[in-house]
Protein backbone atom coordinates (compact mmCIF):
# COMPACT_ATOMS: atom_id res chain seq x y z
CA UNK A 1 0.00 0.00 0.00
CA UNK A 2 1.58 3.52 -0.83
CA UNK A 3 2.58 6.19 1.86
CA UNK A 4 -0.61 8.28 1.11
CA UNK A 5 -2.82 5.82 2.30
CA UNK A 6 -0.78 5.40 5.32
CA UNK A 7 -1.14 8.92 5.85
CA UNK A 8 -4.62 8.95 5.81
CA UNK A 9 -5.29 6.16 7.89
CA UNK A 10 -2.82 7.26 10.77
CA UNK A 11 -5.28 11.13 10.36
CA UNK A 12 -8.47 9.76 10.19
CA UNK A 13 -7.50 7.55 13.37
CA UNK A 14 -6.81 10.18 15.56
CA UNK A 15 -10.37 11.35 14.66
CA UNK A 16 -11.88 8.01 14.83
CA UNK A 17 -12.62 7.62 11.95
CA UNK A 18 -11.08 4.64 9.23
CA UNK A 19 -11.44 3.98 5.66
CA UNK A 20 -13.57 0.16 6.86
CA UNK A 21 -16.97 -0.49 6.81
CA UNK A 22 -19.04 -0.83 9.63
CA UNK A 23 -20.71 -4.05 10.41
CA UNK A 24 -24.48 -5.13 10.52
CA UNK A 25 -26.41 -2.35 8.86
CA UNK A 26 -30.55 -2.64 8.95
CA UNK A 27 -31.50 -2.48 5.69
CA UNK A 28 -33.60 -0.48 3.12
CA UNK A 29 -35.52 1.99 4.71
CA UNK A 30 -38.36 1.45 2.10
CA UNK A 31 -40.33 3.48 -0.47
CA UNK A 32 -42.27 5.29 2.41
CA UNK A 33 -39.57 6.07 4.48
CA UNK A 34 -40.66 9.88 4.53
CA UNK A 35 -44.15 8.63 6.38
CA UNK A 36 -42.32 6.89 9.23
CA UNK A 37 -39.22 9.08 9.69
CA UNK A 38 -38.67 11.52 12.53
CA UNK A 39 -35.34 13.98 12.40
CA UNK A 40 -33.10 14.41 14.72
CA UNK A 41 -30.53 17.16 13.68
CA UNK A 42 -30.26 20.60 12.87
CA UNK A 43 -33.84 22.61 12.71
CA UNK A 44 -32.67 23.90 9.13
CA UNK A 45 -32.98 20.52 7.41
CA UNK A 46 -36.06 19.29 6.77
CA UNK A 47 -36.61 15.53 5.57
CA UNK A 48 -39.42 16.44 3.20
CA UNK A 49 -37.05 18.27 1.37
CA UNK A 50 -35.54 15.07 0.15
CA UNK A 51 -36.56 12.84 -2.51
CA UNK A 52 -34.46 9.71 -1.47
CA UNK A 53 -32.65 8.02 1.55
CA UNK A 54 -30.65 5.48 0.17
CA UNK A 55 -28.22 3.46 2.58
CA UNK A 56 -24.56 3.73 1.78
CA UNK A 57 -24.52 -0.10 1.38
CA UNK A 58 -25.68 0.19 -2.17
CA UNK A 59 -22.65 2.05 -2.92
CA UNK A 60 -19.46 -0.32 -3.96
CA UNK A 61 -15.76 0.86 -3.59
CA UNK A 62 -15.24 1.95 -6.81
CA UNK A 63 -17.47 4.67 -6.74
CA UNK A 64 -15.08 7.08 -4.58
CA UNK A 65 -11.27 6.93 -4.83
CA UNK A 66 -11.11 6.41 -0.58
CA UNK A 67 -13.52 6.40 2.40
CA UNK A 68 -14.01 7.98 5.60
CA UNK A 69 -15.98 5.74 7.72
CA UNK A 70 -16.86 4.64 11.56
CA UNK A 71 -18.32 1.87 12.98
CA UNK A 72 -21.13 2.15 15.40
CA UNK A 73 -25.31 1.56 15.67
CA UNK A 74 -27.07 2.49 12.88
CA UNK A 75 -27.51 2.19 9.06
CA UNK A 76 -25.52 5.25 7.38
CA UNK A 77 -27.13 6.41 4.60
CA UNK A 78 -27.40 9.76 1.91
CA UNK A 79 -30.68 12.04 2.37
CA UNK A 80 -30.74 13.22 -1.43
CA UNK A 81 -32.42 15.73 -3.35
CA UNK A 82 -31.98 16.62 -6.54
CA UNK A 83 -31.55 20.21 -8.62
CA UNK A 84 -35.23 21.99 -8.59
CA UNK A 85 -36.24 26.07 -9.77
CA UNK A 86 -37.04 27.00 -6.19
CA UNK A 87 -32.94 25.41 -4.71
CA UNK A 88 -30.53 27.98 -6.25
CA UNK A 89 -26.80 27.29 -6.11
CA UNK A 90 -27.65 23.78 -6.80
CA UNK A 91 -26.07 21.68 -10.09
CA UNK A 92 -27.26 18.49 -11.95
CA UNK A 93 -25.97 16.17 -9.35
CA UNK A 94 -27.77 18.11 -6.47
CA UNK A 95 -27.31 17.93 -2.58
CA UNK A 96 -26.88 15.06 -0.37
CA UNK A 97 -25.86 14.76 3.33
CA UNK A 98 -24.70 11.87 5.09
CA UNK A 99 -27.22 10.60 7.88
CA UNK A 100 -27.50 6.96 10.02
CA UNK A 101 -30.72 5.71 10.87
CA UNK A 102 -32.26 3.02 13.53
CA UNK A 103 -35.38 1.28 13.19
CA UNK A 104 -38.17 1.60 16.09
CA UNK A 105 -40.54 -0.94 15.32
CA UNK A 106 -41.92 0.53 11.73
CA UNK A 107 -40.94 4.25 12.30
CA UNK A 108 -37.55 5.30 11.22
CA UNK A 109 -35.34 7.50 13.57
CA UNK A 110 -32.70 9.76 11.39
CA UNK A 111 -29.94 11.05 12.57
CA UNK A 112 -27.80 14.34 10.91
CA UNK A 113 -24.40 12.75 11.23
CA UNK A 114 -23.00 16.45 10.55
CA UNK A 115 -23.55 17.48 14.13
CA UNK A 116 -24.64 14.20 15.84
CA UNK A 117 -22.06 11.47 16.50
CA UNK A 118 -24.14 9.62 19.49
CA UNK A 119 -27.53 8.20 20.56
CA UNK A 120 -28.96 7.31 23.54
CA UNK A 121 -31.44 4.49 23.35
CA UNK A 122 -31.95 4.18 26.89
CA UNK A 123 -29.07 2.46 27.89
CA UNK A 124 -26.51 4.99 27.78
CA UNK A 125 -24.91 6.74 24.73
CA UNK A 126 -23.81 4.61 21.82
CA UNK A 127 -21.76 5.74 19.47
CA UNK A 128 -23.58 6.30 15.57
CA UNK A 129 -22.15 4.33 12.84
CA UNK A 130 -21.29 7.11 9.60
CA UNK A 131 -20.08 6.96 6.53
CA UNK A 132 -18.89 10.31 5.43
CA UNK A 133 -17.91 10.00 1.64
CA UNK A 134 -21.45 7.95 0.77
CA UNK A 135 -22.94 11.71 -0.27
CA UNK A 136 -20.30 12.65 -2.78
CA UNK A 137 -20.07 9.09 -3.85
CA UNK A 138 -23.71 8.82 -4.67
CA UNK A 139 -23.80 12.69 -6.15
CA UNK A 140 -20.64 11.09 -8.40
CA UNK A 141 -23.25 8.96 -9.46
CA UNK A 142 -25.88 11.42 -10.58
CA UNK A 143 -23.33 12.75 -13.18
CA UNK A 144 -19.92 13.95 -13.19
CA UNK A 145 -18.83 16.65 -10.63
CA UNK A 146 -16.63 18.31 -13.86
CA UNK A 147 -17.09 20.39 -16.80
CA UNK A 148 -15.53 18.25 -19.67
CA UNK A 149 -12.57 20.14 -18.47
CA UNK A 150 -10.06 20.82 -21.88
CA UNK A 151 -13.06 21.49 -23.93
CA UNK A 152 -14.33 23.97 -21.22
CA UNK A 153 -11.16 25.81 -21.01
CA UNK A 154 -10.46 25.62 -25.16
CA UNK A 155 -14.34 27.03 -25.60
CA UNK A 156 -15.02 28.86 -23.15
CA UNK A 157 -17.82 30.72 -24.57
CA UNK A 158 -19.78 27.83 -24.73
CA UNK A 159 -19.47 26.89 -21.10
CA UNK A 160 -19.68 30.20 -20.09
CA UNK A 161 -23.16 29.85 -18.86
CA UNK A 162 -22.07 27.05 -16.58
CA UNK A 163 -20.00 29.54 -14.30
CA UNK A 164 -21.29 29.54 -10.81
CA UNK A 165 -21.18 28.88 -7.38
CA UNK A 166 -22.48 25.74 -6.21
CA UNK A 167 -23.47 23.83 -2.95
CA UNK A 168 -23.55 20.00 -2.34
CA UNK A 169 -25.63 20.13 0.88
CA UNK A 170 -27.98 21.89 2.61
CA UNK A 171 -27.30 25.66 3.47
CA UNK A 172 -26.76 25.85 6.99
CA UNK A 173 -26.87 29.51 8.03
CA UNK A 174 -25.38 28.79 11.52
CA UNK A 175 -22.28 27.37 9.68
CA UNK A 176 -19.21 29.23 8.27
CA UNK A 177 -19.19 28.58 4.03
CA UNK A 178 -16.22 27.27 2.59
CA UNK A 179 -15.27 27.86 -1.09
CA UNK A 180 -13.27 26.18 -2.99
CA UNK A 181 -11.80 27.66 -6.44
CA UNK A 182 -10.10 25.27 -8.84
CA UNK A 183 -7.44 25.95 -11.42
CA UNK A 184 -6.60 25.89 -15.13
CA UNK A 185 -7.74 22.98 -16.76
CA UNK A 186 -9.64 21.29 -14.04
CA UNK A 187 -13.15 21.27 -12.34
CA UNK A 188 -14.45 21.42 -9.02
CA UNK A 189 -13.76 17.66 -9.05
CA UNK A 190 -10.26 18.57 -7.76
CA UNK A 191 -11.52 19.22 -4.05
CA UNK A 192 -13.21 16.06 -3.99
CA UNK A 193 -10.60 14.11 -1.84
CA UNK A 194 -10.35 17.73 0.18
CA UNK A 195 -14.03 17.58 1.33
CA UNK A 196 -14.08 13.78 1.73
CA UNK A 197 -11.29 13.93 3.98
CA UNK A 198 -11.75 17.11 6.20
CA UNK A 199 -15.42 16.03 6.89
CA UNK A 200 -13.21 13.60 9.14
CA UNK A 201 -12.29 15.95 11.56
CA UNK A 202 -15.03 16.74 14.48
CA UNK A 203 -14.46 20.37 14.30
CA UNK A 204 -14.75 21.29 11.06
CA UNK A 205 -17.50 18.97 10.25
CA UNK A 206 -19.64 20.55 12.48
CA UNK A 207 -18.93 24.23 11.89
CA UNK A 208 -18.35 24.46 8.16
CA UNK A 209 -20.22 24.09 5.04
CA UNK A 210 -18.37 23.93 1.67
CA UNK A 211 -19.05 25.26 -1.56
CA UNK A 212 -17.77 25.19 -5.14
CA UNK A 213 -16.88 27.78 -7.77
CA UNK A 214 -16.98 25.91 -11.06
CA UNK A 215 -16.06 28.13 -14.21
CA UNK A 216 -14.82 27.39 -18.11
CA UNK A 217 -11.29 28.42 -17.15
CA UNK A 218 -9.57 29.82 -20.78
CA UNK A 219 -11.54 33.00 -19.98
CA UNK A 220 -9.61 36.14 -19.21
CA UNK A 221 -8.85 35.68 -14.99
CA UNK A 222 -10.37 39.45 -14.43
CA UNK A 223 -13.88 38.22 -16.41
CA UNK A 224 -13.73 34.77 -14.09
CA UNK A 225 -12.70 36.88 -11.14
CA UNK A 226 -15.67 38.78 -11.57
CA UNK A 227 -18.09 35.96 -11.91
CA UNK A 228 -17.01 34.35 -8.78
CA UNK A 229 -17.48 37.79 -6.71
CA UNK A 230 -21.28 38.02 -8.13
CA UNK A 231 -21.55 34.38 -7.21
CA UNK A 232 -20.41 34.86 -3.69
CA UNK A 233 -22.50 38.65 -3.68
CA UNK A 234 -26.06 36.51 -4.76
CA UNK A 235 -24.84 34.30 -2.04
CA UNK A 236 -24.74 36.10 0.15
CA UNK A 237 -27.89 38.39 -0.32
CA UNK A 238 -29.85 34.78 -0.41
CA UNK A 239 -28.89 33.24 2.47
CA UNK A 240 -27.56 36.01 4.76
CA UNK A 241 -29.63 39.34 3.90
CA UNK A 242 -28.33 42.01 5.57
CA UNK A 243 -25.82 40.36 7.76
CA UNK A 244 -28.23 38.51 9.87
CA UNK A 245 -25.91 35.42 10.25
CA UNK A 246 -22.66 36.13 11.46
CA UNK A 247 -20.69 33.10 11.02
CA UNK A 248 -22.03 33.42 7.59
CA UNK A 249 -19.85 36.78 7.17
CA UNK A 250 -16.66 34.33 8.15
CA UNK A 251 -16.20 33.03 5.04
CA UNK A 252 -12.97 31.18 3.80
CA UNK A 253 -12.06 31.01 0.25
CA UNK A 254 -9.37 28.48 -0.97
CA UNK A 255 -7.85 28.27 -4.41
CA UNK A 256 -5.56 26.30 -6.21
CA UNK A 257 -3.20 26.93 -9.15
CA UNK A 258 -4.64 29.44 -11.07
CA UNK A 259 -7.48 29.36 -9.02
CA UNK A 260 -5.98 31.23 -6.47
CA UNK A 261 -5.57 34.35 -8.40
CA UNK A 262 -9.38 34.59 -8.57
CA UNK A 263 -9.07 33.97 -4.72
CA UNK A 264 -6.96 37.26 -4.89
CA UNK A 265 -9.25 39.27 -6.65
CA UNK A 266 -11.71 38.70 -4.22
CA UNK A 267 -9.55 40.47 -1.58
CA UNK A 268 -8.35 43.14 -3.28
CA UNK A 269 -9.61 46.69 -3.74
CA UNK A 270 -8.65 47.36 -7.49
CA UNK A 271 -8.44 50.96 -7.83
CA UNK A 272 -7.41 52.01 -11.21
CA UNK A 273 -4.78 49.10 -11.14
CA UNK A 274 -6.22 47.54 -14.22
CA UNK A 275 -7.66 50.61 -15.76
CA UNK A 276 -5.18 53.41 -16.32
CA UNK A 277 -6.45 56.27 -14.75
CA UNK A 278 -7.29 59.47 -16.68
CA UNK A 279 -8.67 56.88 -19.65
CA UNK A 280 -12.27 57.03 -20.45
CA UNK A 281 -14.30 54.22 -18.39
CA UNK A 282 -15.51 51.77 -20.23
CA UNK A 283 -19.28 53.32 -20.11
CA UNK A 284 -17.40 56.50 -21.78
CA UNK A 285 -16.13 54.46 -24.94
CA UNK A 286 -19.02 53.86 -26.94
CA UNK A 287 -19.68 50.65 -25.81
CA UNK A 288 -23.54 49.21 -25.36
CA UNK A 289 -24.37 48.89 -21.73
CA UNK A 290 -23.93 45.26 -20.70
CA UNK A 291 -20.27 45.18 -22.54
CA UNK A 292 -19.60 48.46 -20.63
CA UNK A 293 -20.62 46.81 -17.45
CA UNK A 294 -18.34 43.24 -17.95
CA UNK A 295 -15.51 45.53 -18.43
CA UNK A 296 -16.50 47.89 -15.33
CA UNK A 297 -16.91 45.05 -13.65
CA UNK A 298 -14.44 42.86 -13.79
CA UNK A 299 -11.73 45.76 -13.45
CA UNK A 300 -12.54 48.12 -10.73
CA UNK A 301 -13.74 46.16 -7.40
CA UNK A 302 -14.24 46.01 -3.83
CA UNK A 303 -12.83 43.02 -1.29
CA UNK A 304 -15.76 40.73 -0.40
CA UNK A 305 -16.49 41.85 2.45
CA UNK A 306 -17.79 38.36 3.72
CA UNK A 307 -14.33 36.66 3.32
CA UNK A 308 -12.26 36.92 6.33
CA UNK A 309 -9.54 34.19 5.30
CA UNK A 310 -7.96 32.42 2.07
CA UNK A 311 -5.51 29.58 1.57
CA UNK A 312 -4.03 29.49 -1.37
CA UNK A 313 -2.31 26.44 -2.93
CA UNK A 314 0.35 25.31 -5.67
CA UNK A 315 -1.09 29.87 -7.54
CA UNK A 316 1.57 30.88 -9.56
CA UNK A 317 1.64 34.64 -8.45
CA UNK A 318 4.22 36.12 -10.40
CA UNK A 319 3.30 33.34 -13.48
CA UNK A 320 4.20 30.47 -15.16
CA UNK A 321 7.20 29.54 -16.98
CA UNK A 322 4.37 26.68 -19.08
CA UNK A 323 2.12 30.13 -20.27
CA UNK A 324 5.12 31.05 -22.38
CA UNK A 325 6.71 27.89 -23.65
CA UNK A 326 5.57 25.95 -26.80
CA UNK A 327 2.60 24.24 -24.85
CA UNK A 328 1.62 27.79 -23.62
CA UNK A 329 1.16 29.21 -26.61
CA UNK A 330 -0.64 26.37 -28.54
CA UNK A 331 -2.77 26.71 -25.66
CA UNK A 332 -3.25 29.92 -25.95
CA UNK A 333 -4.05 30.07 -29.46
CA UNK A 334 -6.80 27.40 -29.33
CA UNK A 335 -8.89 29.19 -26.69
CA UNK A 336 -12.46 30.49 -28.09
CA UNK A 337 -13.59 33.33 -26.08
CA UNK A 338 -17.09 34.51 -25.82
CA UNK A 339 -18.24 37.00 -28.93
CA UNK A 340 -19.19 39.52 -26.63
CA UNK A 341 -15.60 39.65 -24.58
CA UNK A 342 -14.13 39.61 -28.22
CA UNK A 343 -16.40 42.35 -29.89
CA UNK A 344 -15.85 44.49 -26.90
CA UNK A 345 -12.48 44.51 -27.26
CA UNK A 346 -11.67 45.72 -30.57
CA UNK A 347 -14.39 48.05 -30.31
CA UNK A 348 -12.32 49.55 -27.11
CA UNK A 349 -9.32 49.02 -29.26
CA UNK A 350 -10.85 50.96 -32.24
CA UNK A 351 -12.19 54.13 -30.25
CA UNK A 352 -9.43 54.41 -28.14
CA UNK A 353 -5.73 53.45 -29.59
CA UNK A 354 -4.01 53.59 -26.16
CA UNK A 355 -5.31 50.15 -24.96
CA UNK A 356 -4.16 48.70 -28.26
CA UNK A 357 -0.90 49.80 -27.73
CA UNK A 358 -0.18 50.37 -24.01
CA UNK A 359 -2.19 47.52 -22.58
CA UNK A 360 -0.68 45.18 -25.25
CA UNK A 361 -4.72 43.81 -26.69
CA UNK A 362 -3.59 44.91 -30.12
CA UNK A 363 -7.50 43.57 -30.33
CA UNK A 364 -7.68 40.66 -28.96
CA UNK A 365 -8.41 39.69 -25.55
CA UNK A 366 -5.93 37.90 -23.23
CA UNK A 367 -7.13 34.49 -22.45
CA UNK A 368 -6.22 32.96 -19.55
CA UNK A 369 -3.12 31.64 -20.19
CA UNK A 370 -1.87 34.65 -21.44
CA UNK A 371 -2.47 36.23 -17.42
CA UNK A 372 -0.81 33.37 -16.27
CA UNK A 373 2.25 34.70 -18.31
CA UNK A 374 5.18 36.03 -16.10
CA UNK A 375 5.54 39.37 -17.59
CA UNK A 376 1.82 39.96 -17.99
CA UNK A 377 0.31 43.38 -17.19
CA UNK A 378 -2.74 41.32 -15.36
CA UNK A 379 0.02 39.90 -12.83
CA UNK A 380 2.22 42.84 -12.48
CA UNK A 381 -0.72 44.70 -11.33
CA UNK A 382 -2.54 42.16 -9.54
CA UNK A 383 0.83 41.63 -7.47
CA UNK A 384 1.11 45.24 -6.73
CA UNK A 385 -2.14 45.42 -5.39
CA UNK A 386 -2.09 44.57 -1.31
CA UNK A 387 -4.05 42.50 0.48
CA UNK A 388 -7.37 43.71 1.88
CA UNK A 389 -6.64 44.61 5.59
CA UNK A 390 -7.44 41.75 8.50
CA UNK A 391 -7.86 39.47 6.22
CA UNK A 392 -4.70 36.71 6.48
CA UNK A 393 -4.27 34.85 4.17
CA UNK A 394 -1.76 30.82 3.87
CA UNK A 395 0.49 28.98 1.21
CA UNK A 396 0.74 25.31 0.42
CA UNK A 397 3.40 25.13 -2.30
CA UNK A 398 4.03 21.87 -3.43
CA UNK A 399 7.75 21.17 -4.19
CA UNK A 400 7.58 18.40 -6.72
CA UNK A 401 8.05 14.33 -5.47
CA UNK A 402 11.51 13.86 -5.42
CA UNK A 403 13.71 14.01 -2.57
CA UNK A 404 14.29 17.61 -1.17
CA UNK A 405 18.10 18.15 -1.73
CA UNK A 406 18.95 21.71 -2.53
CA UNK A 407 17.44 25.04 -1.86
CA UNK A 408 13.43 25.09 -1.77
CA UNK A 409 13.61 27.99 -4.03
CA UNK A 410 14.78 26.30 -6.89
CA UNK A 411 12.20 23.48 -6.65
CA UNK A 412 8.60 23.74 -8.54
CA UNK A 413 5.85 21.02 -8.62
CA UNK A 414 5.92 20.74 -12.55
CA UNK A 415 3.82 23.69 -13.61
CA UNK A 416 4.33 26.11 -10.45
CA UNK A 417 7.69 27.07 -8.82
CA UNK A 418 8.57 28.05 -5.65
CA UNK A 419 9.06 31.52 -6.08
CA UNK A 420 6.22 32.63 -8.14
CA UNK A 421 3.80 30.49 -5.25
CA UNK A 422 5.32 32.23 -1.96
CA UNK A 423 4.19 35.28 -0.54
CA UNK A 424 6.00 37.79 1.83
CA UNK A 425 2.25 38.34 3.57
CA UNK A 426 1.47 34.88 4.31
CA UNK A 427 0.72 34.27 7.73
CA UNK A 428 1.58 30.51 7.38
CA UNK A 429 3.63 28.64 4.53
CA UNK A 430 3.57 24.80 4.28
CA UNK A 431 5.35 23.29 1.75
CA UNK A 432 4.67 19.35 0.75
CA UNK A 433 6.91 16.68 -1.55
CA UNK A 434 4.15 16.44 -4.32
CA UNK A 435 3.32 17.51 -7.96
CA UNK A 436 0.49 20.35 -8.59
CA UNK A 437 -2.59 18.56 -7.81
CA UNK A 438 -1.38 19.16 -4.16
CA UNK A 439 -5.40 19.52 -2.96
CA UNK A 440 -5.13 15.40 -2.89
CA UNK A 441 -2.09 15.51 -0.30
CA UNK A 442 -3.26 14.25 2.68
CA UNK A 443 -0.55 16.54 4.03
CA UNK A 444 -2.34 19.97 2.79
CA UNK A 445 -5.20 18.54 3.73
CA UNK A 446 -3.87 18.51 7.56
CA UNK A 447 -2.92 21.97 6.99
CA UNK A 448 -5.89 23.36 5.32
CA UNK A 449 -7.78 21.01 8.77
CA UNK A 450 -5.17 23.31 10.91
CA UNK A 451 -6.16 26.31 9.49
CA UNK A 452 -10.23 26.27 9.52
CA UNK A 453 -9.62 25.30 13.81
CA UNK A 454 -7.87 28.40 13.96
CA UNK A 455 -10.14 30.39 12.12
CA UNK A 456 -12.79 28.84 14.58
CA UNK A 457 -10.29 30.21 17.45
CA UNK A 458 -9.76 33.76 16.31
Amino acid sequence: MSRIFYAFVIATLGSGCSLYSPPGGEGDPGEDWKARSTWHGRATVEIQDFDRLVPASRLKDRDFPSWVRRPGVGTPAVLWRGRSPDQPFVSDIGTALPVTFLRQGNSLEIYDVLSLDEVDRGAGPERLAVNYTAPLAYMRKQGDLKLPVVRAMIESGRYDGETGIYRFEPVDPDRIPVVFVHGLKSSPSIWKNMVNRVRADEVVRKNYQFWSFSYPTGLPILYSGMRLREGITEMQETYNPGGIHPRMDKMVIIGHSMGGLLTELQIKDSGNSFWPEGRPRPEELGLSEPQAKIFRDSVFFEAVPQISRAIFIATPHRGSDVAVSRVGEILSSLIKLPKDLTTSVISIATLDPFFAEELGIEGQMPNSVDDLRPDSEFLGALRRIPFAEGVPVHSIIALGEEPLTGPVTERDDGLVSYPSAHLDEAVSEKTVMFGHRAPNHPEAISEVVRILRLHLEE
